[in-house]
């Protein structure tokens, strides 16, 4: 390395201010060796060490940074937050309806975005979880990632009481090369890393602590080999977290601007009282003079009197500069007693807020590979042509745990599309809740029905280090990870939201999954779980006049008799369907009293009519014509249960029901291929004493049997079709899954089938449990209560015993999804529209439409859990000859294509 010598003079190696400026710039760019520095400024490498002692008495921080791998010491300016916030200019990102945050796709047919809420880097993360996320991401080609919030965690607390348990929280790595001590401080005996190695008390601000955790806690979370787990792009929204971390350092930095300011101040007034006492020893040395002088003054002396008449004319002027200092010294100590007792003015709180905000922005962006923060609160995200709404938190007033926030969530957008807010597609929400919930808005519009899936999505931090610290605690007052280990149900996990031929389908990732290693081996491990399909269905309420229809090209149809052509049409590798209850309308209540709107009076029906003979078009006029028959048919209803059990029979497709039990045998599935669960509505008209779910049940095997040769005994299917009762209403409990090993017995031999499954040979079996009616809300979050009915029946069948279960329910005709500790909840969409009852108590609207359940086969470590959605613009969509179906593709990881060879 050659350095100039020669030209250097003595005296040129003094530091001017173009040098300090040079010099501060290039240790901001970058950390540079002393070499690096000579070279750069043409001087000696003693005169660039004097220079960086002397910046560094001027008060900049010059951080030195330790030989890492044999290489030299290298130097770098660590500017104050003050002065990074200073020169930022921030302004906030901005989305709504409109002006949508666009996320590309690679494929318009089948794309996909997954979403994480809480990861707390920082805090209690479980690193696994949220890694294995990603590689979930990157091998089933997510299309993005969004993360809505809380992404760090900091105790903002200096002390509390509270303190150690929220102490006990942090995962933060405390690196002593990022906490910059004074030289004066370290050559005194304090240095940081000494002190932490002796468990001493370290003092780190809040700039040292944000890198700590930005560095050694949220960037790895991110990175392995040094290199992006995941490729695709990653979105942010800001959370409650980020939002304290911005306004409490905001307050931080209107303190140390004050300080500063007051500093200032202060030695304006240091110099100014300095002057004074300058001003008052000339005075009293010109006093003196003065004095000896009169002392031998004689009244004819001209010249003594002039001497003295010019001291005394001195004396005045120094006086009166000293009082114009004074008045200087006294506007300052007005001044200082407005910094001291007055508040700082709001535009600067206001710019330094916002600029504080823009730097953790700019630093997260910063750890984070391919990442965009798109909102600092509510947001809105365009993915191909589907709009979504991002909302960080349901409850604005509190970013606490709590298993409430799907209710707030789902009242608060009934309450803006209420009021004329813009229809999303799907709504997904952040927070510190202790589970993942899935339910529906479902609207109608002048261009036809939508249904708007709503999620609250699960924190996706390590639950069992959370549980394990509530436990050993006796009160949890200021500990929020404490209290959301405290709920019941509480589960880590995350959410993928995929369309495929513009067909939503729900990943729902859970902790179990996310953390089995054998499942993320590689990415053929990650892509090679198995799947089995399940149709869900309920509520059907054949017979009455509030009955879904669908329109087809050339007729009017119930609902449910276009679902399972649907499923039938597209092949789908059903291995099992549920029937939740409330098949048919049955005598509920007065529902004769209850005319349709649509229904005609024969005086109106003559006019339309006459208006249809008037079509010359005999295939349109046919067509008219049987629309208006079948509508009107329909809408009239079936008063007689018998005869609504009549045409439930006639419109059920056995083709359908045929197929899935032949995939049922075929792949080894325990359990029931086809359940069918009495529901209220049968209860309340016969009191139990006549069982609809039952008489189905024998019927379907009964025709079954005539319909396919291979199925010929009825004994032979009471194992595969079942409808079991429990009083006057149908209730399940028993094993489910598909397990190769486990047969099942004979009609008379199901105890010993029953204690073979038990033993589950290495074959998983989900203890399944499916009733009609189950605790829920007709105007808030109907899935708590299925949660909460559920654990209040205790240990009720002893199936359940250290395995997953699943529960299926019906009845409110809202639908939904929620995860649990240990099972996944259901609740099935319907078919029965809005009628007078609903329309008295002011129910939302119902979610006509039915599910398709994916289930791992090996239990909920296994595999996602996948929930295939085909709401009524979907069915109405097939019905218009509208739909296509890549079954394959949206049936993918099938247990039926694994074995179709």
């Amino acid at each position: 390395m050659k350095i100039i010598k020669n030209k250097v003079k003595k005296g040129d190696d003094s530091l001017d201010k173009n040098d300090k400026f040079k010099l501060l710039e290039a240790l901001k760019e970058d950390k540079h060796t002393l070499d690096d520095l000579a070279t750069r400024f043409s001087r000696h490498k003693s005169t660039i060490r004097r220079w960086i002692n002397d910046l560094r008495q001027e008060g900049y921080k010059i951080s030195k940074h330790l030989p890492e791998n044999g290489r030299k010491v290298n130097f770098s300016y660590e500017p104050s937050l003050l002065e990074i916030v200073e020169n930022e200019s921030f302004s906030p990102p901005y989305t709504d309806y409109d002006h949508p945050e666009e996320i590309p796709v690679s494929n318009p047919d089948n794309y996909a975005i997954g979403f994480v809420n809480t990861l707390f880097a920082g805090g209690r993360t479980n690193k696994k979880l949220f890694k294995n996320f990603l590689k979930y991401a990157e091998a089933t080609s997510l299309d993005a990632v969004l993360i809505t919030g809380n992404t760090l965690w900091m105790d903002l607390t200096r002390y509390s009481k509270y303190k150690p348990d929220r102490a006990s929280n942090s995962d933060a790595d405390l690196d002593h090369r990022l906490i910059n001590y004074p030289d004066a401080v370290v050559k005194s005996g304090k240095d940081p890393k000494k002190l932490l190695e002796e468990n001493k008390p370290v003092y780190i601000t809040f700039k040292e602590r944000l890198d700590m955790v930005i560095e050694k806690s949220l960037k790895p979370l991110f990175l392995e080999n040094n290199s992006p787990i995941y490729n695709g792009n990653i979105y942010l929204t800001l959370g409650d977290m980020e939002e304290e971390l911005a306004r409490q350092h905001t307050n931080e930095l209107v303190r140390v601007a004050r300080n500063k300011e007051l500093e200032a101040v202060n030695g304006k007034l240091r110099e100014l009282k300095d002057t004074v006492k300058g001003y008052a020893k000339m005075i009293t040395s010109l006093q003196r003079e003065h004095s000896k002088l009169t002392k031998s003054v004689k009244d004819s002396d001209d010249t003594f009197i002039e001497e003295v008449t010019e001291l005394e004319d001195d004396i005045d002027e120094i006086r009166s500069k000293r009082d114009e200092v004074f008045k200087e010294i006294d506007q300052w100590e007005e001044y200082r007693s407005r910094i001291l007792m007055t508040n700082t003015s709001e535009n600067f709180i206001k710019v330094a807020s916002s600029q504080m905000l823009g730097y953790i922005i700019n630093r997260i962006e910063s750890a984070i590979p391919n990442s965009k923060v798109v909102s600092t609160g509510e947001a809105y995200i365009k993915i191909n042509d589907k709009v979504g709404k991002i909302i960080p938190v349901a409850n604005k007033l509190s970013g606490k745990p709590s298993d409430t926030l799907m209710t707030r969530l789902k009242r608060k957008i009934s309450s803006e599309l209420h009021q004329g807010a813009p229809v999303v597609d799907f709504v997904v929400a952040g927070g510190l809740s202790p589970e993942r919930s899935r339910e529906y808005t479902p609207i109608r519009q002048l261009e036809g029905p939508k249904t708007i899936t709503v999620i609250q999505l699960p924190t996706c931090i390590d639950s069992a280090a959370c549980e394990l610290k509530s436990k050993n605690k006796v009160r949890i007052a200021g500990d929020d990870l404490a209290k959301l280990a405290q709920h019941p149900d509480f589960k880590s996990g995350a959410v993928v939201l995929r369309y495929i031929n513009d067909i939503l389908t729900a990943e729902n990732l859970r902790e179990e999954y996310l953390t089995n290693d054998d499942m993320f081996k590689d990415p053929e491990s990650i892509k090679s779980f198995k799947l089995m399909d399940a149709a869900v269905f309920g509520d059907q309420h054949w017979g009455s006049r509030y009955m879904s229809l669908t329109e087809k090209v050339d007729n009017i149809v119930p609902t449910y008799k276009v679902a399972q052509e649907l499923l039938r049409d597209i092949k789908a590798p059903l291995v099992a369907i549920f029937s939740l209850g409330d098949e048919l309308q049955e005598k509920n209540y007065a529902t004769e009293t209850e005319p349709h709107p649509d229904i005609l009076t024969p005086s109106q029906i003559e006019l339309i009519v006459d208006e249809i003979d008037k079509i010359e078009d005999p295939q349109e006029k046919s067509i008219r014509m049987k629309k208006l028959i079948m509508r009107q048919t329909l809408r009239s209803g079936l008063l007689m249960p018998m005869s609504q059990l009549h045409e439930y029979l006639n419109n059920l497709d056995y083709d359908l029901i045929v197929e899935t039990i032949k995939r049922a045998d075929k792949v080894g599935l325990y359990g029931p291929a086809y359940l069918i669960v009495n529901g209220n509505h049968n209860a309340h008209t016969t009191f139990g004493m006549y069982t609809t779910s039952q008489l189905i049940a024998r019927e379907v095997r009964l025709r079954m049997g005539a319909k396919n040769e291979e199925v010929v005994m009825e004994e032979k299917l009471m194992q595969r079709i079942m409808a079991p009762m429990f009083g006057s209403e149908g209730l399940y409990t028993g094993l489910w899954g598909v397990a190769p090993s486990v047969s099942h017995g004979d009609l008379l031999d199901q105890k010993e089938s029953l204690e073979v499954a038990l033993k589950q040979n290495n074959d998983y079996l989900y203890a399944l449990y499916a009733r009609h009616k189950q605790r829920s809300s007709k105007t808030g979050d109907n899935m708590k209560g299925s949660r909460d009915a559920f654990n209040s029946r205790g240990q009720a069948f002893r199936l359940t015993d250290n395995r997953d279960y699943l529960v299926l329910s019906a009845h409110d005709h809202m639908a939904g999804e929620t995860s649990a500790k240990h099972g996944e909840h259901l609740r099935s969409m319907c078919f029965m529209e809005r009628n007078s009852f609903g329309e008295k108590l002011d129910y939302g609207a119902p979610t006509i439409g039915f599910h398709v359940l994916r289930m791992p086969v090996g239990g909920y470590s296994a595999g996602p859990v996948i929930t295939i959605d085909f709401p009524i613009e979907k069915i109405q969509q097939y019905a218009q000859n509208k739909l296509e179906v890549n079954t394959e593709e949206l049936f993918h990881n099938s247990i039926v294509f694994y074995d179709k060879d």
